[in-house]
């Protein structure tokens, strides 16, 4: 890894973090409306907000899935970057 790809790695670790910070209020926004009851909204949407709730919490995972890659290989560059170093220094 170079550092322009470094620098990539980060800008999607950071707009993976700012992703994750608009869907997950939408988690418990999601879950609430499965439990309360509003005189507008028929009972058999109940199935399509549990719907909605399962795809949110799917997509929060994912998302936790996508920053963690992202932050393990920054890591391993910067590894084998002093991988490297080492090697020519000796």
């Amino acid at each position: 890894l170079n550092e322009r790809d470094i620098q990539h790695l980060h800008g999607l670790r950071r707009d993976v973090l700012r992703l994750k910070r608009h869907v997950a209020p939408m988690v418990e926004i999601s879950q609430e409306l499965q439990k309360l009851s509003f005189p507008f909204i028929d009972k058999n949407m109940r199935p399509y907000f549990r719907d909605v709730q399962i795809h949110v919490t799917r997509q929060m995972e994912d998302l936790t899935t996508l920053r963690d890659i992202a932050s393990q290989t920054i890591e391993i560059g910067v590894l084998l970057e002093a991988s490297r170093q080492s090697v020519v220094q000796r």
